[in-house]
């Protein structure tokens, strides 16, 4: 059975547990057999969902590193931003049977881009952890630009899920203005419009239904 995870850290502006709601049941819509879990520094209470406590105040993007915490996950894990929307089966991208892939930047596709990340826990994984763990200030200042920057750095060999999941995972913004593309299985909202807005459309429609 794969791991389904997401992070709500505080401060994160509109975020909040309506939007792990939401993602769950976009999720259960979509997977006959996962498991649910938020790493999050918030106390609440969603039936089917796991919490775990954020160990670390990293601030921002910073505090997905948490997913791989060495014991944390055994098996495939699949982290999703929490704007991220289910729209077809995941059964494929859950099954992922690597060690590590990330998404492509949908603008820059030689960037690396971390809204959708699958992986098993490894030595790679466990390396991405205590790197960051022997000085986390010092990384996340030298790279308050762009925390991708460092990631992709130390990430070492890793997989694009585009190139194994063609045309499954797409951009909101750029691919699904109005409506989600033949053979779509996540849409990622990342920025704005949220997901949250009536500016997203369908997608809001999609969402808010969730979210309830």
């Amino acid at each position: 059975m794969s791991t389904v995870v997401c992070v709500l850290r505080s401060g994160g502006g509109v975020y909040g547990p309506r939007w792990v709601k939401a993602l769950y049941r976009g999720v259960g819509e979509n997977l006959s057999s996962f498991e649910f879990v938020c790493l999050t520094d918030q106390t609440f209470h969603i039936l089917g969902v796991e919490t775990v406590p954020l160990k670390h105040g990293w601030p921002g993007w910073w505090a997905k590193v948490h997913m791989f915490e060495p014991g944390l996950f055994t098996g495939s894990v699949v982290y999703l931003d929490l704007d991220t929307l289910p729209v077809g089966s995941l059964e494929d991208i859950a099954a992922y049977p690597g060690q590590l892939a990330t998404l492509s930047d949908f603008y820059q596709p030689a960037q690396m881009a971390s809204g959708v990340l699958c992986f098993t826990p490894s030595a790679q994984t466990e390396r991405i952890w205590n790197l960051f763990l022997k000085n986390p200030k010092e990384i996340m200042r030298q790279h308050a630009g762009r925390s991708d920057y460092w990631y992709r750095k130390v990430i070492g060999v890793h997989e694009r899920l585009q190139g194994l999941y063609p045309k499954q995972i797409v951009s909101l913004k750029a691919h699904a203005k109005h409506s989600a593309p033949k053979g779509a299985r996540l849409i990622c909202g990342h920025g704005r419009p949220r997901l949250s807005d009536r500016a997203a459309g369908w997608a809001n429609d999609l969402w808010l239904e969730r979210s309830k």
